[in-house]
């Protein structure tokens, strides 16, 4: 038997050559003896840009006696598999990690598995674990508005992974909105308005990845009046 590439004279049996007999020595290789793989308990994820989701990582075979010592999550480039950790959080086979920003994103793990059985104690590395992040964009909310001459000022509260903020408006309520503006700032002047009338507004954080829209749910509505 080799562990983690070294042999082990544990497992080498002797024997006697008698006349003409020949020895033939080979490697064999199942998945059952895969006693370092690991994995995680989901294979899809959704989750919002900067904030944590959760999983699980344990043994994918050989129960208890594989146990994950430590792990960080890494993306995973599609086209050229370079592993890249993301911030992770480890604890007892518990993770938790989150991604900045909005897209489609393979995962697997970094770190060391124990074995304790009938091969003795061995460390190796995780292996195996492999899920697809779907990652999205959190919640807008307004925290400015002022009303003014002909003019309506809002700002809102930045969205993390965010390229861009939709503006929408309209005159009542409930009424339909119509987007007014997309900027990338955290704040907007939407000018040219009618004096003295109510407006109102919602928000959504908007980005772009590998050619799909990723856009975040809109903030609550809000209303502002302009000036006489």
């Amino acid at each position: 038997y080799y562990v983690n590439g070294v042999a082990s004279p544990k497992h080498v049996s002797a024997c006697v050559l008698k006349k003409d007999e020949e020895l033939f020595a080979g490697a064999y290789a199942d998945s059952t003896y895969a006693d370092l793989f690991s994995s995680f308990n989901v294979k899809t994820i959704k989750a919002k840009a900067g904030k944590n989701f959760s999983l699980k990582i344990s043994s994918d075979n050989w129960g208890s006696a594989v146990v994950p010592q430590s792990a960080k999550i890494a993306t995973v480039e599609k086209e050229t598999g370079i592993m890249t950790e993301i911030d992770t959080a480890y604890a007892g086979g518990n993770l938790k990690a989150k991604i900045d920003k909005a897209g489609e994103f393979y995962i697997s793990a970094n770190g060391k598995v124990h074995y304790a059985g009938y091969y003795g104690d061995v460390d190796g590395k995780i292996a195996g674990a492999l899920a697809k992040v779907t990652v999205g964009l959190d919640k807008a909310k307004i925290t400015k508005k002022k009303g003014g001459k002909k003019k309506i000022t809002l700002g809102w509260k930045k969205v993390t992974g965010a390229k861009k903020y939709q503006v929408y408006r309209a005159t009542k309520k409930n009424g339909k909105f119509k987007k007014v503006a997309t900027v990338s700032k955290t704040s907007y002047v939407n000018k040219k308005l009618k004096k003295n009338k109510k407006y109102f507004y919602k928000v959504r954080a908007y980005a772009k990845a590998d050619g799909k829209a990723y856009k975040g749910a809109f903030s609550a509505v809000v209303k502002v009046k302009t000036k006489k």
